[in-house]
């Protein structure tokens, strides 16, 4: 680990042990928490905060930088500005770029409710024997906003079903984690295994093909679509129309408009969901942030004010 050596040393310690303590790896931000440092000692800064003018100065534009590189060394900073201000320090938290700035054009497919419960009807009414599986398959996408791959890799000796519990073993960027489950999927996936898994081992996949050979991912893509077209929902292509991963996308947003819509504070459960997901940094699921509010104006503003923070409020102030 490099060796912090200015006046934020202590704070950006103890961010990156309390990120690693609840799953994050964090080598990225840990080398972009470095230049900040290098910052300080640079400029002989001697105060333990982030005044807006030495962020702004710290976020700039640099000569020949990508854009990319940028939005990370911002993402970097707000993930500490926020640190410090719940830990009593005094930081100004730089707004999130608005997502055109990003490099990612790409605009993810979000269900209705409507279309999930149609969706989900056509699984169910399909008497295929393999529908079954589908079934739980395409439940387990929606309810846990679990990545396709996962859920294939998933074995029996992966499921905690008295504590309800998934352990994803090296997700995106060799990440492990362990999620809680609702109690609904558990009994769902339990009933599954006892009625047509008999005999599975802890080392087997819970889901495999007709030859019990490990299912691939073309054979639930083509069956996501014919459910699709059964639920009369269009599709215009691979790259336009709803996705596999449309379910970890609507699972995100749905969970950011409930815990809104209950009064929960996103400030406090951002960390929660970035390492549900499994997120390597914050900028993905404030991507999500942002969708929600576009999405929903009824909650734009409470959206709004955890991307924004310190602006917001200091606009409505005058």
């Amino acid at each position: 680990m490099y060796e912090y050596r200015s006046v934020l040393a202590p704070i950006i310690l103890a961010l990156i042990e309390e990120k690693r303590a609840i799953g994050f790896k964090y080598e990225s931000a840990e080398k972009g928490l470095k230049k900040l440092d290098l910052y300080f000692l640079e400029h002989g800064i001697k105060v333990q905060a982030l005044p807006r003018e030495i962020v702004e100065d710290f976020v700039s534009v640099k000569p020949n930088e990508t854009l990319n590189n940028r939005c990370k060394r911002i993402a970097d900073i707000r993930e500490l500005a926020r640190y410090m201000n719940s830990h009593g320090y005094s930081a100004y938290l730089y707004p999130s770029l608005p997502h055109r700035n990003y490099s990612s054009s790409f605009i993810p497919y979000i269900f209705t409710n409507e279309e999930l419960t149609a969706f989900f009807k056509a699984v169910d009414s399909d008497e295929a024997e393999s529908a079954i599986k589908y079934s739980v398959i395409f439940r387990i996408l929606y309810s846990t906003g679990m990545r396709i791959g996962e859920v294939l890799s998933l074995t029996y000796g992966d499921i905690n079903f008295n504590q309800g519990t998934f352990f994803i073993r090296q997700g995106k960027k060799n990440k492990d984690r362990m999620i809680p489950v609702d109690k609904s999927m558990i009994e769902i996936l339990h009933n599954y295994i006892d009625q047509h898994r008999k005999g599975i081992q802890k080392e087997d996949h819970v889901f495999v093909s007709p030859h019990h050979d490990s299912l691939k991912h073309n054979a639930v893509y083509d069956a996501f679509r014919k459910y699709l077209w059964k639920a009369g929902i269009p599709h215009a292509g691979r790259s336009k129309g709803p996705q596999l991963h449309s379910f970890r996308h609507t699972f995100c947003v749905h969970k950011m408009r409930n815990w809104v819509l209950e009064g929960r504070s996103l400030n406090a459960l951002f960390p929660y969901i970035c390492t549900y997901m499994g997120h390597s940094d914050t900028r993905s699921t404030e991507y999500y942030t942002r969708l929600t509010a576009d999405l929903f104006p009824d909650i734009r503003d409470r959206c709004e004010n955890y991307l924004f923070g310190e602006l917001m409020e200091e606009s409505e102030n005058g």
